[in-house]
């Protein structure tokens, strides 16, 4: 049987390529898209043997709503470096010089593409369908008709504008906030008692701050506490915990909290680790001295 004569696929700098390293060192996204719409790339690499990504070529769908970032991750191309214009890029090599100079977290560093430092960003990275977010700033302005999202707060606590009145509009449309100012924070924390003392909040370790106070009211013993302190305890990035009755629970559980049965009286520290601690602890111990925002 003859030889199967491979034809070569030309990019836009006009290089005919005949490898699969060939194609990745002069890839033109839009050659690229024209091959794949008329068949000449699956073709192209069917007769070299490139059976993996013959296989992931064979996944897309034509009409795919990611189809230029699909085809980019198939061929083992970064889609950054074609997908998404220059000034984009040119923007995340801004917020990574940001962010080094502000914190060590090499994990957020990395992902300076998913981080808005102005709303100008936070609207891209929506266009960009990002479903985590990372919010450094000090205002923004989330649409709740965006659902499926995950906001975090880093640098500080920003506050959020949403439509949304509760913690469970948010959660129907599958919305999480971490970290953040919401819209009814300052209606709860009018309720807090802003006298109490901050002395006692102490630095255990590093990034580890506590407290310990006293359960000031009966309510304690009721579901809706639990569910205030849960609520308040969530907006931090930390992680939070209660100590009490020789038990160590998340105080991000609901159900955990009320399986302590705290009543009036009850000793208890509230202990945080990570960036936030000693807002969330000092927080936490407003809401607690303000009989978790219950009144008897």
């Amino acid at each position: 049987m003859p030889r199967k004569i491979k034809f070569a696929l030309e990019m836009a700098d006009g290089v005919e390529v005949r490898s699969l390293e060939e194609l990745r060192e002069h890839f033109d996204l839009d050659k690229v898209t024209e091959c794949f719409r008329n068949g000449k790339l699956l073709e192209w690499l069917q007769d070299r043997y490139y059976d993996e990504e013959v296989e992931l070529i064979l996944e897309i769908e034509e009409d795919a709503e990611h189809l230029s970032e699909e085809l980019c991750k198939a061929l083992g191309v970064d889609p950054d470096k074609y997908v998404l214009d220059p000034e984009f890029i040119e923007r995340i090599e801004e917020k990574k010089l940001f962010l080094q100079s502000k914190i060590e977290d090499t994990d957020i560093i990395k992902n300076a593409k998913i981080v808005a430092l102005t709303q100008e960003d936070l609207a891209d990275l929506l266009d960009l369908d990002a479903p985590l977010i990372y919010l450094c700033g000090e205002e923004f302005h989330i649409p709740i008709r965006v659902t499926d999202k995950h906001y975090i707060g880093i640098l500080g606590r920003p506050k959020v504008n949403i439509k949304a009145t509760s913690q469970e509009e948010l959660d129907s449309n599958n919305i999480i906030l971490e970290n953040v100012e919401l819209p009814w924070t300052d209606a709860d924390t009018n309720e807090v008692d802003d006298t109490s003392s901050d002395n006692n909040i102490k630095n255990v370790e590093g990034k580890i701050w506590e407290v310990e106070t006293i359960i000031k009211n009966s309510a304690a013993s009721q579901t809706t506490p639990a569910v205030n302190f849960t609520n308040t305890a969530r907006k931090f990035m930390s992680k939070v915990q209660i100590i009490a009755k020789g038990k160590i629970i998340d105080a991000k559980s609901s159900l955990m909290i009320n399986s302590l049965l705290l009543k009036k009286g009850d000793a208890m520290t509230i202990r945080a680790e990570g960036n936030d601690a000693a807002d969330a602890v000092r927080t936490l111990k407003k809401l607690v001295d303000s009989g978790f925002g219950v009144k008897e």
